[in-house]
């Protein structure tokens, strides 16, 4: 049995045909794109007690989807990563999660948790279609994503990895256990829910955009 799991400030709920466990103790206000030690080791104790409260309500749970409240809404992705991680054994999976970059005149498409997949890092893609497809090894996942019960228990729960991050694979002793992520699953971050994503008005995209090519023109003159 799966049981879902989110961490926030209110109580939330999600219609995914899986017990779910909605953890609201102890909240505090943090800034979302801080990565300092205090945010993450606060994360991950709200995290393992989300989890354990998941257990102990449901001692039956075998595997447990973790799912941060900003992608409770897509709920037909969530049902389809649901049913893509039943087909799969010995396996961690997590959806993948992009944003739109509004920084110039031309938006662009980027991975927006390269902590938990570095192998996105520096990418980015012009348009939807282009995007990766399918079930792809990765080293982590996070955010969004789905783990034997066991794992967790082994590892006696989350724990703070290097660099620092809370409630990824990367807190897991994943060893033994591929780690995919789903990217025909696509959630998305947008700057309404975290102001970091740029949105920059036309006017600013225009002045950005000429002073990124005016950079690249003296280089290649070698300026």
């Amino acid at each position: 049995m799966i049981t879902g799991v989110c961490i926030s400030k209110d109580e939330q709920s999600a219609s995914l045909g899986i017990p779910f466990v909605s953890y609201t103790e102890n909240y505090q206000p943090i800034i979302t794109h801080d990565n300092g030690p205090a945010r993450i080791s606060y994360l991950t104790n709200r995290y393992n007690a989300a989890v354990k409260r998941a257990i102990e309500v449901h001692p039956e749970t075998e595997h447990i989807l973790v799912v941060d409240h900003y992608y409770l809404p897509f709920r037909d992705q969530l049902q389809q990563l649901l049913s893509d991680y039943t087909q799969l054994g010995d396996s961690i999976l997590g959806a993948s999660i992009w944003y739109w970059a509004r920084r110039r005149i031309r938006p662009w498409i980027a991975y927006y948790d390269t902590l938990s997949v570095p192998e996105f890092q520096g990418k980015h893609w012009w348009k939807l279609r282009d995007l990766p497809r399918g079930l792809i090894p990765v080293t982590g996942v996070g955010a969004c994503w789905i783990f034997p019960r066991r794992v967790w228990e082994r590892t006696d729960g989350f724990t703070v990895p290097s660099p620092p991050q809370a409630g990824s694979s990367r807190c897991l002793n994943t060893y033994g256990y591929r780690i995919l992520l789903d990217c025909n699953i696509r959630l998305w971050r947008t700057h309404q829910t975290n102001p970091a994503i740029p949105d920059d008005p036309m006017i600013l995209r225009i002045v950005t955009t000429f002073k990124h090519a005016r950079r690249k023109l003296r280089r290649l003159l070698g300026q």
